[in-house]
């Protein structure tokens, strides 16, 4: 009864060990993600500005980062909109998805930008 028990305990400890292991990469993962998305809508409108308000390509697409041991491709998908009623106010939108595993993550941020 007591081996029943302390494997019990055992296995127990065993998955929360690797359920913590799996909330740790996923901080990681989103840490680069906010980090990467900030220099990307830093980027865009800088280029923005430079370039007197016309709308330029996004840049690079996709990049691949390794987050502990593990290639990480993350995909932008850039928007960068007139604001119809402004003259010279722009909105830019950056959404940001990766694959965690086999679960899809995204993350947006939109700005307004002024040439």
């Amino acid at each position: 009864m007591a081996i029943v028990i302390l494997s019990a305990g055992i296995v127990a400890v065993y998955r929360s060990f690797f359920l913590c292991i799996d909330y740790l990469n996923n901080i990681a993962t989103r840490w680069w993600a906010n980090e990467l998305i900030e220099e990307k809508m830093f980027d865009v409108t800088r280029r923005l500005q430079e370039s007197q308000g016309r709308v330029l390509d996004s840049g690079i697409p996709s990049q691949t980062v390794t987050i502990n041991r593990r290639p990480i491709t993350f995909q932008y998908d850039v928007a960068v909109d007139p604001v119809a009623s402004l003259e010279g106010l722009f909105r830019l939108n950056v959404t940001l998805s990766w694959n965690d595993g086999h679960k899809p993550m995204t993350i947006n941020r939109s700005v307004y930008v002024l040439k």
